[in-house]
């Protein structure tokens, strides 16, 4: 057997060993794992496209939150944390029920 056909051989096997680790992990804890996947796909975007996300000397400043989207914003924040509540009645961790 060439040599190179054993480092072949050896390279899949490794790549095996990534994707067995990667859906093991999923397996295991789902929605934690799709989050913290997300995350970590979110901090290499920003990485690779050198990009900051949103305008921070512009969100330093109070103008910035005085705009008209901030209100409009606001009240989709509060439609959704509402159908949260909604969907899931009585939240143990915030032992609130808008049932």
């Amino acid at each position: 057997m060439p040599l190179s056909q054993i480092h072949e051989f050896v390279e899949q096997i490794n790549q095996m060993k990534v994707h067995r680790e990667f859906y093991l992990e999923f397996s295991r804890d789902p929605q934690a794992f799709i989050s913290r996947w997300l995350a970590s796909q979110a901090r290499d975007y920003w990485v690779m496209t050198d990009a900051t996300p949103g305008h921070p000397e512009e969100e330093r400043r109070a103008e910035f939150y005085h705009a008209p989207w901030t209100q409009e914003a606001v009240m989709r924040y509060f439609y959704n944390r509402v159908g949260l509540f909604r969907i899931i009645p009585g939240d143990p961790g915030q032992g609130i029920s808008m049932t």
